[in-house]
Order: C-alpha cells, then sequence, then structure tokens
C-alpha cells in the first residue's frame, strides 16, 4: 500500500524551504474546544517568490475534501491567508483522531478508557498543576474517567478549553492553566489532563 505525504507535512515543507522557520520563532497553535473537536492555527513564513498563495489553497482543499469522502465532515478548511511574507492556515477538526489520521501525528483528547482502547499508555507519573508536590500515577489516571486526558507530540502551543489539572513533566503551563506547551522535542509525548 502506498503511502501518502500528509498534507500538512506538505504545507509545512512549502512554508519552510525558503528560510530557517523554527518551533520557537512561530505562532502554531492547536485548540481543544469543549466539544473536543480541534482547530489547528498554522503560522509560518512563505516565500511569494516561490510558491502561490492559490497553488497552496488549492492543493489543500484537494486533500481535505478527499479526506471528507471517506470521514464525513471531518475536516473544515476555508483559506490559507497570506499576511506580507507569512501565512496563516486554519482548519477544525472534528475530533483528535481525524487530526491524527490526515496529520500522521500522534494527538489524543479523550477519557482514560479510551485511551486505553486505543492503546495509550497510561503507567506515566503527572504532576498536580497547582502543587509540584502532589502527583498521580497511572492506577489514579484510569480511574479519572470524567476528566480528559491529552496525549500529544505537538510542538506548538496547545489551548485548553479549561484550567490543566495534571502535566506530565515534559511541559510548560502558561495562561493559568490553560495553554500548554512543550519543553523539549526529544522528551516523548505529553500528556495532560483537565
Amino acid at each position: 500500500m502506498k503511502k501518502i505525504l500528509p498534507i500538512l507535512a506538505i504545507v509545512v515543507l512549502m512554508l519552510t524551504a525558503c528560510g530557517q522557520t523554527t518551533v520557537e520563532d512561530t505562532e502554531s497553535n492547536l485548540t481543544i474546544r469543549k466539544d473536543k473537536s480541534i482547530v489547528s492555527d498554522i503560522r509560518e513564513d512563505f516565500g511569494q517568490n516561490y510558491y502561490d498563495i492559490n497553488e497552496l489553497n488549492a492543493m489543500i482543499k484537494t486533500e481535505t475534501d478527499k479526506y471528507n469522502k471517506s470521514h464525513p465532515n471531518a475536516i473544515s478548511f476555508e483559506n490559507a491567508v497570506l499576511n506580507e511574507n507569512s501565512v496563516k492556515l486554519i482548519m477544525t477538526f472534528g475530533s483528535s483522531d481525524d487530526y491524527s489520521s490526515f496529520n500522521n501525528e500522534k494527538l489524543f483528547v479523550g477519557n482514560s478508557p479510551d485511551a486505553i482502547l486505543k492503546g495509550y499508555n497510561l503507567d506515566v507519573i503527572l504532576t498536580d498543576v497547582n502543587d509540584a508536590t502532589k502527583t498521580i500515577a497511572g492506577v489514579d489516571i484510569r480511574s479519572m474517567t470524567d476528566d480528559t486526558i491529552i496525549i500529544a507530540d505537538y510542538p506548538g502551543n496547545i489551548h485548553l478549553p479549561s484550567d490543566a489539572l495534571y502535566i506530565s513533566d515534559n511541559v510548560t503551563v502558561t495562561d493559568k492553566g490553560r495553554t500548554i506547551r512543550k519543553k523539549d522535542m526529544s522528551a516523548g509525548p505529553i500528556y495532560i489532563i483537565y
């Protein structure tokens, strides 16, 4: 079976081909909504001399339409917008499964029983956001069935619909517990419970 490079990987390659854009100097974000849909807001350098915004929009629309044929209404995309030498691309995904499948990236947003069913490892130690002396482990996490857990490899900011309760040690927390960011790209997936 032929593997197709996910569209957002192509977009990132296109957008960074003419500059050395790094995670630290972008404002890319994921926003988790209350209904667990995902808004992906990508902002990258864009060299107009090399690429055309209309071609980029057409390519993304083609790929999202193709995905939506087998996953109805899973992705919403309007347009990539050029602002001086940067591009802003906003896509809405119906679920973290759609985001993961379309982008070939790890992102889970759901409860602990669903995480276990999908094969995610919950045997981790998480720290209380408000009291670093308090931690919980796998047995505690598995019993927190009413809370939402995020497991991700996303390098940018993740905005939550409510305050983070527990986090893995490879994240930083800002915005009074509403924004999470991975500290170190080599540190494995991040875990957040809110």
